[in-house]
């Protein structure tokens, strides 16, 4: 009985983890955000799932990170939005409207409408740099995104089919050790005042993806909104 509730201890304690500590984000974050996406799926009622998302990002707050309200409401659209998105845009939505809030404050003053940054859970390794520098904020907090969707995906195939797919799980650890293969770049990242430059400002790559994310996140939203009001008949499940 109690089984089905491992994913949500297992989000609670690895993604707070991974976000204070850097040398574990690599592997704490996607496999803690995994587990939020497994729990999702399983029978729960909304307000479990929602809670459960709700806490986490306290557990980051109360540890020492800020609260998050935008990253709860994006999980409360890819919560509802899901039933009328069908699987394929759910697992496209959830990065995308992670991103979009994490960049919606570079846009637009939202007050106390805050939101935390992935990828400041690795600003404080100095091997995560030569990655940080090409990938952006939002590009190093779309690796990590995109690494527990695999992850989770992989997991699902597995509870499915009783077996590993070989491409996603070769996918899935491509994704997840990537910035490895920056940290042995010869980029210098000795200056501590150019270091602290680039943690505060936005690279192309953070624009660009911040403009997708936002484009995405709004036709998916639209999409959902219009399968809602439509008559069940009318409704198009060729693609879901």
């Amino acid at each position: 009985m109690l089984q089905k509730y491992f994913p949500a201890l297992w989000a609670l304690l690895l993604i707070p983890l991974g976000y204070h500590l850097s040398p574990l984000a690599l592997l704490a974050i996607p496999l803690g955000l995994a587990a939020l996406l497994s729990f999702s799926e399983e029978d729960h009622p909304w307000y479990l799932k929602l809670g459960l998302a709700g806490l986490v990002f306290l557990i980051i707050w109360a540890t020492g990170g800020r609260f998050a309200p935008l990253q709860i409401i994006a999980w409360a659209i890819y919560i509802f939005g899901r039933p009328y998105w069908g699987p394929q845009r759910a697992f496209i939505a959830f990065p995308f409207l992670m991103i979009s809030v994490e960049a919606l404050p570079y846009y637009v003053p939202v007050g106390i409408m805050e939101s935390i940054e992935l990828s400041r859970s690795v600003q404080g390794w100095e091997i995560w740099h030569a990655w940080y520098y090409p990938a952006g904020k939002f590009g190093t907090s779309l690796q990590l995104l995109v690494a527990g969707l695999l992850l989770f995906l992989s997991y699902r195939n597995y509870k499915l089919k009783g077996q590993w797919s070989l491409p996603l799980v070769v996918l899935t650890l491509v994704i997840i050790t990537v910035p490895l293969v920056f940290s042995f770049s010869d980029l210098n990242f000795s200056e501590a005042s150019y270091i602290k430059a680039w943690h505060f400002r936005m690279a192309g790559i953070d624009s660009f993806l911040a403009r997708l994310s936002f484009f995405l996140a709004f036709f998916l939203i639209l999409f959902a909104l219009v399968r809602l009001l439509l008559p069940k008949q009318n409704a198009d499940d060729r693609f879901t």
